[in-house]
């Protein structure tokens, strides 16, 4: 795994350790953060990740990509529609802004699958109205 490219490294937060979940050719890839993880978190890290095989399993790697793509949709409308209402208010459109910021919330809440993925995606947006969106 350390001779394949990495494009894009982005921090996913997880509650029993931390992890880096990097996009590795275009796949979603767990791999030990080496910033935070030293000696011992780290090589628990690796060997959960190696022998819960959380990445040589295809269908968890593109359940990994769709959830941040429906982030990354819900956050591109609802920038458009914020964009749109500052032109002229619409009562559907703001109530179409609220279910979005629901269903993103819904998305990074615990019991969510991958809900770290989606809290990936928005640590590394730059920005600010989406983190606040998902607090």
């Amino acid at each position: 795994m350390e001779s394949r490219a990495i494009f894009r490294r982005r921090i996913v937060r997880n509650p029993r350790g931390r992890l880096l979940l990097a996009v590795l050719r275009q796949q979603f890839y767990l791999v030990p953060l080496a910033a935070e993880s030293a000696g011992w978190l780290r090589e628990r890290a690796e060997r959960s990740i190696e022998r819960y095989k959380l990445n040589d399993h295809p269908p968890l790697l593109r359940a990994r990509s769709e959830v941040w793509n429906q982030c990354k949709v819900k956050i591109d409308e609802m920038e458009t529609l914020l964009a749109k209402q500052q032109k002229s208010e619409s009562p559907t459109r703001k109530e179409r802004i609220r279910k979005l910021v629901s269903e993103l919330k819904e998305m990074t809440r615990r019991r969510s699958q991958f809900s770290s993925v989606a809290h990936g995606f928005i640590d590394q947006d730059q920005r600010a109205w989406v983190k606040r969106c998902a607090a």
